[in-house]
């Protein structure tokens, strides 16, 4: 894309080009004082508590239907979802950041080592749903979840400028891996394809 300084479409297309620059960065390299706005996320230990291990358990076996009891059962315990990123440094798990006016994630989870900065977006999605069709495919309800990552994903096209810069979600791009929590079905072999596809 090529637009004339002074042109009205230049600022779209710059912003454009810095957003296709900035989602296809490695970010491999660490600055620490990038994350101080998200210090109040990280983590003290990345391993959970038992109590917190204890309290999933219960809360899973209790037949709750909603998504909310979970959401703030991991809110209370953000440890829970350390394991989902590799963070050496620091792990910061951020609950519902608003992306813009039109999206929240249940969770953000952020991991810093060597390697960089590495994002999961967790969608919580409720106990009650199957993660699977009897025939090995996705049942809506996983498919929503999936569906709500595409749509981050897409959000982070255009705005990742603003994500990195005015969120503080540095290292932040649309290819970041998602995480659909849902169902407490017991893994079968046969619908392992199904369950394996990658977010």
């Amino acid at each position: 894309m090529v637009e004339p300084v002074g042109s009205p479409q230049h600022a779209e297309a710059a912003a454009a080009v810095d957003a296709a620059l900035r989602n296809a960065s490695s970010y491999s390299s660490i600055s620490h004082e990038r994350f101080l706005a998200l210090e109040e996320f990280a983590l003290q230990k990345n391993a959970p508590e038992p109590e917190a291990v204890r309290a999933l358990e219960e809360l899973s076996e209790s037949g709750e239907k909603m998504e909310a009891p979970f959401q703030k059962l991991l809110e209370m315990y953000p440890a829970l979802l350390a394991s989902t990123v590799m963070g050496g440094w620091k792990t910061f798990i951020i609950p519902q950041k608003r992306l813009g006016s039109e999206y929240i994630p249940d969770f953000l989870v952020l991991g810093v080592n060597s390697i960089g900065p590495q994002w999961v977006t967790v969608d919580i999605e409720a106990a009650r749903h199957s993660i699977v069709n009897n025939d090995g495919t996705l049942s809506g309800a996983t498919r929503h979840g999936v569906k709500q990552i595409q749509d981050w994903r897409d959000w982070m096209m255009t705005n990742v400028t603003y994500a990195q810069t005015e969120l503080g979600l540095h290292g932040r791009t649309n290819r970041a891996p998602g995480l659909v929590i849902i169902g407490r079905d017991i893994p079968s072999f046969s619908r392992q394809p199904a369950r394996a596809q990658s977010v």
